[in-house]
């Protein structure tokens, strides 16, 4: 349906039969979306449920259509589809649907508030609303389509929805943004009445989670998606020569189509731009008869193949349909929504994306008010102990610890908001009124909490290059020859790690490692154990909380649980535990002294003469620095060294430069002793010689 332009290499036209088409597709799609119902035999109109699943499949027909790849949508058919008014059709069919949807799920309250005979009978056998929810999961589809700028709006078709390419009432945005808003703000001016609905956390999980898909879409913004970045992007190669192009125009093309070979075989060669030229011949324009013709077997008029004429007040027209765009949902208002929403424990997944995109926006200018959220709600769901609420706070737990898994900077507002405090006491309290000569089953509630603390406390074994630069920039200033570590140095390191547990302090991780120990004794779950060993393999990581862990029986639990309470891997957790307890920092210390000889002799990327740069030396250690970046340093001061080459630094080991030393040495001892030498042989030469010389003489003398 699309043609590439011929002067530009980023720009799509698109032809007149493309336009004929795709303007009676969309007459077609406006035809059935006015669709009454027939009349039976009986005289009785159609039953509700079957105009549902009949639009559901019209609505289907038209997302197919729209989507012409996973990722894209086609633009000439989404163009006429607006300028037609099927758009504005759909919504209009949507909001009626769901207004019956509504209607259906409500509890008569009393005998004649029911719909009349007819219907019920028809009716009977779709007593789960499945005929109503699938229409909907349709609707939604679409319409999230139709809000994510990204599928509709590239570099390479977004100036084809700058102006109509139909004739029809539906007033035009200016540019293809304006368009983009402007179809976001009509499809959220549809969806605001269901998402505000009481009744709309009782609808299926299909429904809800498109409705949320679409705020959080509308809610992005748009985005222009770059084509020329992705894989399928032209062949790029030498700009064309002149005297190629001379070369082909000379054989009867005209210089564009020289241009466009030579740019699609990536070269200046003559032999393959013919060939190319030969294989792609120039499509001209579409007879205007094959268009009429096509357009007339597809049931349209041949008034409709003409284009659309602009009138004089388009400008005005397009400046009021910009003006009427519909204000986003405060904050607020979309987390009260939520709240409702997190009684259904499988929507954490759809919630979550939500809460992380409003998150991330302005700069995540509402972290702090979304996270602080959360932790409230928890709070009060802790203060009544019933079924509801425990659901409540499975789903609040369990949608804070995928936030907090994927967003460093809430930790520190989920500290801030007194989360450690609110688990542990939650955990206490459940843990206290466990009965130990029975059996209890264990809310789910306690397995998310223990993951959101594992979360918030976890360690990032990442190393970016802030930390490099700064061990450059410190060594460089220095000019030290040997590592050295100061308590402000191990702050900064720990800070620019986040290694350091500084959203929790020592008291707060031993109460955490107790209340664990004391869970462990109820013989809890598989997944539950899971979590809860994994919080204790966090937490041990200081000794100190290591000896509480020994010191609270949870060494002897550890190694004595039963075979219900075992998961997939058990085993690395439980030796990544008993190894934190036999670590104190002097063996630890020992443990990487080894490790960085063993590191800095075997690596593969050593410098000639064993030295190492400081990035690859703390990208290759990344694994023990995280496990106490004071005690490396420390083990690092003891075995290694800063040696400068010019202005670079680089980490050698201690008895590498040693054994340079005293070669150096012995060195210049052996060219001493061969200057002496030479010297005592040169002195001993000259004695012989006089005393030769003067024997001669004498001897010459007595001969005489």
């Amino acid at each position: 349906m699309l043609l590439p332009s011929r002067r530009r290499d980023d720009i799509v036209n698109v032809s007149p039969a493309s336009k004929s088409v795709a303007s009676t597709l969309a007459s077609i799609a406006l035809d059935h979306m006015n669709y009454g119902g027939h009349v039976n035999l009986s005289g009785t109109e159609e039953s509700i449920s079957t105009k549902c699943r009949y639009y559901g499949k019209v609505i289907d027909f038209i997302d197919s259509m729209l989507m012409e790849r996973p990722d894209s949508c086609n633009p000439v058919l989404l163009n006429c589809l607006y300028g037609r008014g099927v758009i504005q059709s759909v919504l209009t069919t949507f909001e009626a649907t769901s207004q019956l949807l509504f209607a259906v799920n409500r509890v008569p309250a009393s005998p004649m508030d029911t719909d009349d005979a007819n219907a019920k009978q028809d009716d009977k056998q779709d007593t789960n609303n499945s005929w109503i929810y699938g229409s909907l999961a349709s609707y939604g589809k679409l319409m999230d389509h139709l809000v994510t700028s990204s599928f509709i709006l590239s570099s390479f078709t977004k100036h084809l929805l700058a102006q109509p390419l139909t004739n029809g009432d539906t007033p035009f945005p200016r540019d293809p943004e304006a368009f983009m808003k402007v179809l976001q703000s009509i499809v959220l001016k549809t969806v605001l009445p269901v998402w505000t609905h009481p009744q709309f956390g009782d609808c299926s999980y299909e429904f809800i989670s498109a409705v949320i898909s679409i705020i959080r879409h509308v809610y992005s913004g748009v985005e222009v998606k770059n084509v020329n970045a992705s894989g399928g992007s032209r062949i790029t190669g030498p700009p064309p020569n002149e005297t190629t192009i001379s070369t082909i125009v000379e054989m009867g093309f005209s210089r564009s189509r020289a241009e466009e070979a030579l740019r699609h075989v990536g070269s200046n060669s003559v032999e393959l731009a013919m060939e190319w030229l030969f294989s792609h011949p120039e499509e001209v324009q579409e007879d205007d008869e094959l268009a009429r013709a096509l357009a007339m077997s597809l049931g349209n008029s041949e008034s409709d193949t003409k284009d659309a004429i602009p009138n004089s007040n388009a400008n005005t027209t397009a400046q009021q349909v910009e003006d009427e765009i519909v204000q986003f949902p405060s904050v607020d208002e979309l987390l009260s929504t939520c709240t409702k929403l997190l009684m259904k424990e499988p929507l954490a997944f759809p919630v979550r994306d939500l809460l992380v995109m409003i998150c991330s926006q302005d700069d995540g200018k509402h972290r702090s008010s979304v996270v602080t959220f959360i932790v409230d709600r928890i709070k009060e769901c802790g203060l009544v102990s019933n079924n509801e609420n425990y659901i409540m706070l499975a789903t609040l737990f369990h949608v804070l610890a995928l936030i907090l898994n994927e967003d460093t900077v809430a930790r520190e507002a989920a500290s801030k908001s007194g989360l450690i405090k609110i688990a542990s006491d939650l955990l206490n309290q459940w843990d206290s009124s466990l009965d130990s000569k029975e059996k209890q089953q264990v809310p789910k509630w306690v397995t998310a909490a223990f993951l959101a603390l594992d979360r918030l406390l976890q360690v990032d074994q990442k190393l970016n290059s802030e930390i490099t630069e700064q061990l450059k920039k410190e060594v460089v200033d220095s000019q030290q020859a040997s590592i050295t570590i100061d308590e402000d140095r191990q702050n900064k390191l720990q800070s620019a790690l986040g290694l350091s547990m500084k959203y929790a302090d020592i008291h707060e991780q031993k109460r955490l490692v107790e209340i664990a120990c004391s869970c462990m004794k109820n013989q809890l779950p598989s997944d539950t154990m899971h979590a809860v060993l994994l919080l204790c393999s966090n937490l041990t990581r200081t000794h100190s909380v290591a000896l509480a862990f020994l010191d609270a029986g949870g060494l002897s639990l550890l190694l004595s649980l039963p075979t219900s309470s075992l998961f997939s891997g058990y085993d690395n957790v439980a030796a990544s535990i008993v190894r934190h307890i036999l670590e104190d920092p002097q063996t630890l210390r020992q443990a990487m002294e080894s490790e960085i000889k063993h590191n800095l002799s075997v690596v593969p990327n050593r410098h000639p003469n064993g030295r190492v740069n400081p990035r690859n030396f703390l990208l290759n250690l990344a694994s023990v620095i995280s496990r106490d970046p004071a005690v490396f340093m420390q083990a690092a001061q003891s075995v290694c060294q800063v040696e400068m080459v010019g202005e670079r630094p680089y980490i050698v080991l201690l008895k590498d430069k040693d054994k340079v030393k005293e070669k150096e040495k012995e060195k210049s001892k052996s060219s001493e002793k061969e200057k002496v030498q030479n010297s005592d042989g040169k002195a001993g030469v000259g004695h012989t010689n006089t005393a030769a010389s003067g024997n001669g003489h004498g001897k010459f003398h007595d001969s005489n």
